[in-house]
């Protein structure tokens, strides 16, 4: 059994991805519900206290692929009553069958049920999510800049497809493994990558939210760099060079890295400067991404580091031997300044 999304070929062209604070809210606050030891979520989660669950329409897909956290709640906020009181009305129904007494009063109220549920985002906002958030969006605009090399590599089938095990396109279907069977018919979607989602579909309108890559390290930092590598480009430009797993933007960087905006512009601009990094902008956003001399570099520091008799001549010379396809050497290039 399966639930499908139906594409028209105009709706083809109206996809597109966003990032969802209130979306990440709601996802937080769903996982602390489920009182799980949360996997790589573990250190996030010995942070916070468990709190509540929600409706869909707290969740309404975001107007752009930037908005805000308090945009998103002015959309909820402007949620009309009725439709409010419907889908807590739902919500309690399912899952508990009968409304406590208090419940059954705000449920009367459709405007009342909605401001204490805008008070209640607004709080959860700011004790679980708000915190972390620049590390949070740091690791999903990589998913996004990943994503969309992927779409102009491949296509949006094959991005579709790579979203989750539950998903597979058909064009022009979208079909999700689900206990039930829906057809919807379309007229575009919004992608939306959370740091704490695993799998959510919603159809009017239509979005998914869905895993990003690369939180099994979101609160354990990058990599560190091998000695070697640290004592050829300098403490700094190595470690930035080494948690350049995924594109990342300047900002995402200096978040992941707890780096000042100003210095990793800098260190970036020198490991552009001698070919370790390449950069490209997506959106409003401009993404580095290293090299395969970056990589080399890094790949040959371990190699030798397992030795534990490393120098940077030694690092060099292996990168050198890794690379020789690559234009110039690094000998060729300007000189680095320790960190």
């Amino acid at each position: 059994m399966a639930i499908a999304l139906q594409f028209s070929s105009d709706a083809l062209l109206a996809c597109r991805f966003a990032v969802s604070p209130l979306q990440e809210t709601i996802s937080a606050v769903r996982l602390l519900a489920r009182r799980a030891d949360g996997g790589h979520h573990g250190p996030w989660l010995r942070a916070v206290e468990p709190a509540l669950y929600g409706p869909d329409f707290l969740n309404p897909p975001p107007s752009g692929p930037t908005a805000t956290f308090a945009e998103e709640l002015e959309t909820v906020r402007r949620t009309p009553a009725v439709r409010v009181g419907g889908e807590i009305d739902r919500c309690l129904t399912e899952r508990f069958g009968a409304h406590p007494p208090p419940a059954a009063e705000v449920l009367r109220r459709g405007d009342r049920a909605r401001g204490l549920c805008v008070d209640a985002l607004a709080a959860c906002w700011s004790a679980l999510v708000d915190p972390w958030w620049p590390v949070i969006r740091a690791a999903l605009d990589a998913d996004i800049a990943y994503r969309s090399r992927l779409l102009a590599e491949a296509g949006l089938g094959p991005v579709l497809a790579d979203l989750h095990p539950r998903l597979r396109w058909t064009h022009p279907r979208l079909i999700i493994d689900a206990p039930t069977e829906e057809e919807h018919l379309v007229e575009g979607i919004v992608l939306m990558p959370g740091a704490f989602t695993t799998l959510g579909v919603s159809y009017e309108p239509a979005s998914v939210g869905y895993a990003a890559r690369g939180l099994a390290s979101l609160w354990t930092g990058p990599a560190r760099p091998s000695a070697a590598t640290a004592q050829l480009l300098g403490a700094r430009r190595a470690e930035l060079l080494a948690a350049l797993d995924e594109p990342a933007s300047t900002t995402g960087l200096a978040a992941r890295c707890g780096l000042p905006v100003s210095s990793v512009s800098e260190h970036l601009a020198a490991l552009h400067a001698t070919g370790l990094v390449t950069r490209h902008r997506t959106g409003r956003s401009l993404q580095h991404t290293r090299t395969p001399l970056g990589s080399a570099l890094l790949t040959a520091a371990q190699g030798t580091n397992r030795e534990c008799v490393t120098s940077p001549a030694t690092t060099l010379a292996a990168v050198r031997d890794a690379d020789q396809s690559h234009e110039g050497t690094l000998a060729t290039r300007q000189n680095f300044r320790q960190s």
